[in-house]
């Protein structure tokens, strides 16, 4: 497999903002030259769809803009359309995936995703914290899909907080006007529209307490075994469950955050690569470097330049 592993995917990861929990990143596909981010394996397709989001959620709000092509995108269940201008706002705990249309296109796709702790509106009044609630609940959701005039008013305020967010040395200054910035965006967002999901509660419940639970013991030796007697389900209705709610089995999805901590928090780390592995929770070097291929696309070696 030849494709080319892009520096920005580096820079960017170097540019995450870690004085408040908030990331904004761009990543462009050019199936013509043979050019994806590192993470990407192009060898993964379904007739005319390449899919570079497979089926995840987490607690965060992510919000995916379309720069350029088309994004075939599913919401929990829902699928949407998003053309250049479109922006898919995921609430939390929402399952989602996308794949690009590569029928009648010219093989270049942009797109551009902010993902952020609703912890950032700490303190915000009432209403704010009441909102937040139904949103990290589930008894609230953003509307799927914005377009037009919300979602240009919205694509500048991404502008805005990028810019923020690149900036070395960073001051208290430079943290308040990112924050009073994500407060535009989250009132933007709001004002495109909320709605009730219809998602059952038993199903909500689920998807809380599993990542909950995943969030806080992913360092530690889990199976699926143990996780369903921990949380109180028998092992057959929780390998059910958590297909239909993340889309993927409980160990796929436990490789996945795993490597996906690894890759986030050790980018810049002076531990070896046996150790990086040990701190994402894998007992195996070898099985963390495979998983590691599989999903990000690179060896942990090539990813980590060690």
């Amino acid at each position: 497999m030849n494709y080319k592993i892009e520096p920005d995917l580096r820079i960017c990861l170097e540019r995450r903002y870690l004085s408040l929990p908030v990331s904004i990143e761009t990543y462009r596909f050019d199936f013509g030259s043979g050019s994806y981010p590192a993470w990407f394996s192009p060898d993964v397709k379904e007739g005319s769809q390449i899919s570079p989001i497979y089926p995840h959620s987490h607690p965060a709000p992510e919000f995916i803009e379309m720069t350029e092509g088309r994004l075939e995108a599913a919401l929990d269940g829902e699928k949407f359309t998003l053309n250049a201008g479109d922006i898919l706002l995921v609430s939390p705990y929402a399952t989602h995936s996308a794949k690009f249309d590569t029928a009648g296109s010219h093989g270049v796709f942009e797109y551009r995703y902010m993902i952020f702790e609703l912890s950032v509106f700490a303190g915000c009044g009432k209403r704010v914290a009441d909102i937040i609630d139904d949103l990290r609940r589930g008894k609230a959701r953003f509307r799927p899909v914005i377009s037009g005039d919300s979602a240009k008013a919205l694509s500048s305020l991404l502008d805005e907080a990028t810019r923020h967010i690149r900036r070395h040395n960073a001051t208290v200054s430079d943290d308040l006007a990112l924050t009073s910035v994500l407060c535009e965006i989250l009132s933007t967002a709001l004002d495109a529209g909320i709605e009730k999901p219809e998602m059952k509660s038993r199903d909500i419940s689920f998807i809380h307490n599993v990542s909950s639970y995943i969030e806080l013991n992913y360092k530690n030796p889990l199976s699926t075994a143990k996780i369903s007697s921990d949380l109180g389900y028998s092992v057959s209705w929780f390998c059910t469950a958590f297909k239909r709610a993340f889309g993927k089995t409980f160990i796929e999805y436990l490789n996945e955050f795993r490597v996906n901590y690894a890759a986030s928090r050790y980018i810049d780390s002076l531990l070896s690569l046996p150790e990086i592995a040990s701190a994402a929770g894998f007992s195996d070097y070898n099985y963390f470097a495979k998983r590691f291929k599989k999903h990000i696309g690179v060896t942990p070696s090539e990813f980590f330049r060690k």
